[in-house]
């Protein structure tokens, strides 16, 4: 984060200073990606609905690694599927994957990993500034554990549990330059990459975090401030839940440095994504 503060701090200064507004006319959908290995039904359908009836995603596309989705959840919400056989991320998928209905030029594209939920908390805040950029990219900040095992866990929403983070400069929360020295952090305290959103007529090439834009396209970007959209991260489930997954992506050092850190991301209370707003696309 600290190494784009003067163009992200930029950026933010413009938008707030600029009267700029999405035609009423325009017509466009959201439409959301993501890739799944062994995931749990439980899980999986919190995130699901999540992007379908708070944010109002028009439609949903799951990558599944080796096995197919559950038949009986892809009918409930109509998903969009594809089964593929490398674990390896690959979103070209997400291109191919959206058939009833397909998407549009004019439509947007998210990908996201299924421990992320965009918290809206101004409903316009990419539709103002729709006509002016390509690109919507949002700050990940990541949220701490509360349970140790998933049992615990059990029938429980991770958004209603789950719900202390880390403090952010962005949200006019202070960070001593000290603390991350008190945590030992050797890195792992820093915010990460984020992911974004592209205006799908503009799409060359897809990646995890950043997309890049065909010729035809203005490539502009725009950071969305976080006090208006921010990509909540819950990259702890439960400590056990941690550990699991660290194993199963080969991330055993990152995820144990993640849990002996988890005081610092549960600095702060924060449950404002329960009540998050629908997207707003200005549809007649």
């Amino acid at each position: 984060m600290a190494n784009r503060t003067n163009t992200l701090t930029t950026l933010i200064h413009d938008v707030n200073n600029t009267n700029t507004t999405a035609s009423r006319h325009t017509h466009f959908d959201y439409y959301i990606c993501t890739q799944v290995w062994n995931e749990t039904n439980e899980h999986l359908i919190e995130w699901i609905e999540y992007q379908i009836f708070r944010l109002g995603f028009r439609n949903v596309c799951v990558i599944s690694v080796e096995e197919p989705l559950d038949k009986a959840i892809v009918t409930r919400y109509r998903l969009a599927t594809i089964t593929k056989a490398e674990r390896a991320q690959e979103w070209k998928y997400c291109l191919e994957c959206f058939t009833d209905p397909p998407m549009k030029p004019q439509d947007l594209l998210m990908l996201q990993d299924i421990d992320e939920f965009l918290n809206v908390q101004r409903s316009d805040a990419i539709a103002a500034h729709y006509d002016a950029y390509d690109l919507f990219h949002f700050t990940d900040l990541r949220y701490g554990y509360v349970y140790e095992t998933d049992k615990e866990m059990e029938n429980k929403s991770l958004l209603e549990t789950n719900v202390y983070r880390r403090a952010d400069y962005y949200l006019g929360e202070y960070m001593h330059p000290q603390l991350t020295e008190l945590f030992e952090c050797n890195g792992s305290c820093a915010t990460t990459n984020g992911k974004e959103m592209i205006r799908v007529g503009a799409i060359e090439q897809l990646g995890t975090h950043f997309h890049t834009v065909n010729n035809r396209s203005s490539g502009k970007r725009l950071y969305i401030d976080m006090k208006d959209v921010r990509l909540n991260h819950y990259c702890m489930r439960t400590r056990e839940n941690s550990l699991t997954a660290g194993g199963k992506w080969d991330k055993n050092g990152y995820k144990q440095d993640l849990i002996r850190l988890n005081n610092f991301f549960k600095a702060v209370y924060d449950p404002s994504i329960v009540y998050a707003k629908k997207l707003s696309t200005y549809r007649n």
